[in-house]
């Protein structure tokens, strides 16, 4: 899985063997769109698919198959601005953009996931006071107002969560 963070709430992804670049339109001034969005699945408020609504559990289609059900295949949910991208049984990530979605919801799911979460400061805060006790492997932070970046808050807040800031423009893969 390679993200990388082009400001505001713009990532591109690359899971499996799919590429995603979520809201493009959103990208730092001098962001070539061209180059964002080559030969991947563009996500924004108007272009969900391939991601399908999340009624509570990860359902995966079953063609009743041994073969279909020895290798099975990727899923994408979304839940508001929450975005589930899972790989069993190795991978999964879910993108948190913004405070508004309740957590609870995905809280299965967050568990041994990479979370990424992209807003201001104060709202990723509380994203990771809410995710201490979550079972989440790894938290990758997108903060928005990194001007207001204060260490010393999240030391307090994490607990013994793994956090990783990301830096805009620059590539990460887990």
């Amino acid at each position: 899985m390679r993200i990388t963070w082009f400001g505001s709430n713009c990532f591109r992804v690359a899971f499996g063997d799919q590429q995603f670049a979520f809201y493009s339109d959103h990208a730092d001034e001098g962001i070539a769109n061209a180059e964002l969005t080559a030969n991947a699945v563009i996500i924004d408020d108007t272009q969900l698919d391939p991601f399908l609504p999340y009624n509570g559990e990860l359902q995966r289609v079953s063609t009743g198959r041994l073969i279909d059900e020895m290798e099975v295949a990727n899923s994408y949910f979304r839940l508001g601005e929450m975005f589930v991208l899972d790989a069993p049984p190795d991978e999964r990530l879910i993108l948190i953009a913004g405070n508004k979605d309740p957590l609870e919801n995905l809280s299965e799911e967050i568990e041994g996931a990479a979370v990424l979460i992209s807003a201001c400061f104060d709202d990723v805060v509380q994203r990771v006071a809410d995710l201490e006790n979550s079972g989440a492997r790894q938290l990758l932070l997108a903060i928005t107002d990194q001007d207001k970046l204060d260490m010393s808050v999240f030391t307090q807040k994490a607990g013994k969560l793994r956090l990783q800031l990301l830096e805009r423009g620059f590539a990460i893969e887990l």
